[in-house]
C-alpha cells in the first residue's frame, strides 16, 4: 500500500506554530516504515492502515522551493546540526513562560516614550519617572539572573549544534536593543545583545515569519545563525518543530554580519514576479556558555545584600553590565 503525503500538510505557512517534520527525519521514517510512520499527517485520511511500509514522500514544488529559498538567506549550501532535546533533562520549568517577561526596553527608550507622551513634564516629574524606570529595569534583570540558576540543572548539549532566530522592529524603535548593539559591534567582539531569554528555532524555515518582511518601508529585520558549543546548557524541546531558549543576558561572540536582500515572505511564497527586495541583516554568532547567576538565591540574601545589589543594578547602563553583576559583587 502506498500513501502520498503533501508536504503542505507538514509545513503550515503564516502561523506561529510551524508544523512538520524535517526532510531528513521524514525520509528516515519513510524508509523504516512501521509504527514510527503512523503519526504522519496525510492529505487524505485513511480509515484503516494495516501496511504502510510503502509510504513515500510526494513533493510540493511551491513549498519545497520556498524552504530552499529561506535556506539561501542564511547562505547557500550551509548544513547545520539541530540541538539535542529530551523533555526530562533539557527543558527548564519556565520555558514557555518567558515570553511575557521578555523585553528589550532600555532606560533611554522608556524615557523617550515618556517625554513624547508628556512633553510638558516638570523636572521633578522627569526625575521621579527616571527613578521608577531604573528601579523596574534593575529589578527585572535581577529576577532574570536569579532564574538563570535553573539552566545550570540542564543536561549539557552532547555536541556542537546550531539554532536560528528572527527579529524585527519598526525602524527607530527600541533604541539600544540588539539592532543597535549588532550595528555598533565589530567582528570578534563579545556582546550581550539582549537582557531577555532569547528564543530560537532548530531549523531555518521557522524563523522566516519573525523577520518582518511584510512591511518593507517601516520594518527592519535580523536573521541570526547561532552556533552552540558542545557542553552548553540551553533549554531545548521539540515543540513548534523544535525550540531553544538561552539564559537571560547570554553572551555571544560575533562571527559575521552582512546585509542581504530578500523579498517579503508572502511574495516569495507565491512567487510574485519582479517582487521588490529590501535589506535585512544576517548575523552569525557563537554562544559563550557562561551563565550569569548569583551564588545565592534572592530569597537567601539578607536585606542589606539585596539593597547593595539593587543599587548596583540601577547603575548599569547596558546588558553587559547587568550580566557582569554577579562577578562584580561576588554574590
Amino acid at each position: 500500500m502506498t500513501i502520498f503525503c503533501n508536504k503542505n500538510t507538514l509545513y503550515k505557512y503564516g502561523e506561529n506554530i510551524v508544523m512538520g517534520i524535517q526532510k531528513v527525519a521524514f525520509n528516515f521514517m519513510v524508509e523504516r516504515g512501521g509504527k514510527l510512520a503512523k503519526s504522519l499527517i496525510c492529505s487524505k485520511p485513511q480509515k484503516a492502515v494495516t501496511n504502510i511500509g510503502g509510504l513515500k514522500y510526494f513533493p510540493n514544488n511551491k513549498t519545497d522551493a520556498f524552504i530552499k529559498k529561506i535556506d539561501s538567506w542564511f547562505g547557500a549550501g550551509s548544513k547545520t546540526t539541530p540541538p539535542y532535546a529530551n523533555r526530562r533533562t533539557t527543558v527548564v520549568a519556565g520555558h514557555h513562560g518567558f515570553h511575557g517577561w521578555n523585553t528589550n526596553s532600555t532606560i533611554e527608550e522608556e524615557m523617550r516614550v515618556f517625554m513624547e507622551n508628556y512633553p510638558n513634564a516638570t523636572k521633578e516629574q522627569i526625575a521621579k519617572k527616571l527613578v521608577r524606570v531604573k528601579t523596574n529595569i534593575a529589578e527585572s534583570n535581577i529576577d532574570r539572573i536569579d532564574t538563570n540558576r535553573d539552566f545550570l540543572k540542564l543536561e549539557p548539549q552532547p555536541k556542537e549544534c546550531t539554532v536560528f532566530r528572527g527579529r524585527s522592529r519598526y525602524i527607530g524603535q527600541q533604541k539600544g536593543s540588539d539592532f543597535d548593539i549588532i550595528k555598533n559591534a565589530q567582528i570578534g567582539d563579545e556582546i550581550v545583545p539582549t537582557g531577555a531569554f532569547a528564543y530560537a528555532a532548530h531549523f531555518k524555515p521557522q524563523v522566516a515569519q519573525y523577520v518582518g518582511t511584510s512591511d518593507r518601508e517601516t520594518i527592519e529585520g535580523i536573521l541570526y545563525e547561532i552556533v552552540v558549543p558542545k557542553g552548553s546548557k540551553i533549554s531545548v524541546n521539540m515543540e513548534h518543530n523544535g525550540e531553544a531558549v538561552f539564559p537571560a543576558l547570554s553572551r555571544f561572540k560575533l562571527l559575521q554580519k552582512e546585509t542581504r536582500y530578500i523579498p517579503s515572505i508572502r511574495d516569495e511564497f507565491y512567487k510574485v514576479p519582479n517582487a521588490p527586495v529590501r535589506p535585512i541583516t544576517y548575523v552569525k554568532m557563537e554562544y559563550i556558555p557562561q551563565i550569569s547567576v548569583f551564588n545565592k538565591r534572592l530569597e537567601d540574601m539578607t536585606d542589606s545584600e539585596y539593597k547593595i545589589l539593587l543599587q548596583k543594578a540601577m547603575e548599569c547602563k547596558n546588558w553587559k553590565e547587568f550580566a557582569d553583576l554577579p562577578k562584580i559583587l561576588g554574590l
